[in-house]
């Protein structure tokens, strides 16, 4: 008795031929029997290293030059603190506020305009995922200095986005008019 084949006439590009499903299968076991990312963790811990050599040579350049004048040298914002890195800890605070500038980092800037009027809207409000992160560590309270970020930086659990930050903008001459969003 011969082996059973569909005689129907199938459209053209549907369907697929055996051999290419055994090398999906091959490329596919293959894929998963190799530890992920090869030689990612070689890389990171040589960027670590690096990075704590120069944490060090920071220290003991900052140790000298404060060596006798009886300070300690670790700034206004205490040991925990990092450097101060650009926008995180000079432009754009994180958590909850009022006012102030739209950070635009995960999509390009686009002018936000009043629909009625085609003016310039203002910032309103910003409601981020979270009230600080390990990339602003001068925003971190004082009380929280030396926690993880989860959960401690989200008391109250409201998550934006895809951890992100939602902004509410208004038209500075007519309160009434309608507010525009952007989820960053």
């Amino acid at each position: 008795m011969p082996w059973p084949v569909c005689t129907e006439a199938h459209p053209h590009g549907r369907g697929r031929r055996p051999g290419d499903v055994h090398r999906e299968r091959e490329v596919l076991a293959a894929a998963r029997a190799r530890e992920p990312y090869e030689g990612l963790r070689d890389r990171i811990d040589a960027w670590e290293e690096a990075l704590e050599e120069e944490a060090e040579l920071r220290e003991d350049e900052e140790d000298e030059e404060d060596e006798g004048d009886g300070e300690r040298g670790d700034g206004e914002y205490g040991e925990d603190s990092g450097p101060v890195s650009s926008p995180y800890d000079l432009s754009i605070p994180p958590g909850r506020r009022v006012g102030g500038y739209a950070s635009w980092n995960v999509t390009d800037p686009y002018p936000m305009d009043c629909a009625v009027r085609a003016t310039p809207l203002r910032l309103l409000l910003t409601v981020d995922t979270s009230e600080w992160n390990a990339g602003s560590p001068s925003w971190t309270p004082v009380e929280d200095r030396g926690l993880r970020p989860a959960p401690h930086a989200a008391p109250t659990g409201v998550v934006v986005g895809n951890h992100g930050e939602l902004d509410v903008f208004g038209c500075p001459a007519d309160p009434g008019r309608p507010t525009r969003w952007s989820v960053q």
